[in-house]
Parts: C-alpha cells; structure tokens; sequence
C-alpha cells in the first residue's frame, strides 16, 4: 500500500522446489500469473529461488526493515495471487494484532470474572442497582464506605499489636526504645 505516495513493499522473494508436489501451485504461478503482475506493480522487486525438498514460501521485505513469510504449501495459483496482492498492500506492521475480537486484552484472564459496582453488594448486605461509578452516586458510596472503615479497624488493630508487642520487647530488654 502506498503511504504517503511511498509503496511500503520493496522486495518480494518466491522460494520454491523444481520438483516437490507442494510447489506446484507457486510454480503454476510463475509461468502464468507472474509476468502480468511484473506488468501491474514495476515498483517491485521479484526474486525467485530455487530450494530443492522445502514448501514453497513467499517473503515480503518492507521498507521501514520487517519481514513477513508466508508459506504456500498445497495453494493454488489463485490463492497465491491473492496472497501477494495482500502483501502488497500491507504496511509491513506486525501481524500479531490483526484482529481485535474483544475490548480487554490481557494475556491472563481473570478467573474470577468481570468486577461490577455491585460485586460485593451481596456480602455487605445491601442489594442496590448499580449505575455509574463509585464515587459518583450514592449507592456506590454506600459500598465503599464499610470497606473503608473495614479496612481502617484493621489497620488500627494491627498498629496496636505491634505497640504491644514492641512493649513487651522493651520490658525485657532496657536497651530497646519503643516506636510511637
């Protein structure tokens, strides 16, 4: 594809075999199909190499230094042709995010299922309607609050353990100075 007035596409190397039954398609193509697409895109460079006992594959070199090869193993020359035409009209970008099929990527899926406003609803005793964002209606405000106090009382719990626990150090020891 040209972008900016500037075919991405450089080089396109057509490996294949002389004698190997997968190769056939490619070498179909070749003879029949290859001049006319010569004729279409002189823009091109085409290259063809000979490697005898391996599928056939098709490289495409961009400009901005990716490389994209595809094999060709058992396709037609139609398949082919369409296959280059596609090459020819990338921009050479990586094909790894091709297609999108939901709106969370993530390479480890929860296992817990999807967080909603309503998710601890149930446990803090309060069934409400969940619309908009915590922070912004009442209900939601509602939820977070005894988390928060929750969390405080633990908190304070575990600072006056350690208060404790720091005295009792100090009682045996008169070297050790307790942190307030």
């Amino acid at each position: 594809m040209a972008k900016y007035g500037v075919w991405m596409l450089e080089t396109l190397v057509l490996k294949y075999c002389d004698h190997g039954g997968s190769s056939t398609g490619l070498r179909a193509f070749i003879k029949e199909q290859l001049p006319a697409f010569k004729e279409k895109n002189p823009q091109l460079i085409l290259e063809e190499i000979l490697r005898h006992g391996r599928h056939p594959q098709v490289v495409a070199c961009y400009k901005n230094g990716r490389s994209k090869p595809i094999c060709m193993k058992n396709k037609s020359p139609e398949e082919i042709e369409e296959e280059i035409s596609w090459l020819r009209n990338s921009h050479g970008r990586s094909m790894e995010y091709r297609v999108v099929r939901c709106r969370q990527l993530s390479r480890n899926p929860s296992i817990q299922g999807k967080w909603s406003g309503s998710t601890f609803a149930s446990e803090l005793g309060r069934e409400t309607e969940w619309s908009g964002s915590i922070f912004a209606s009442e209900a939601g405000a509602g939820l977070v609050a005894p988390l928060r106090r929750s969390w405080n009382v633990r908190m304070n719990a575990d600072v006056q353990q350690h208060r404790r626990w720091s005295q009792t150090l100090s009682e045996g020891n008169p070297a050790a100075k307790t942190i307030e």
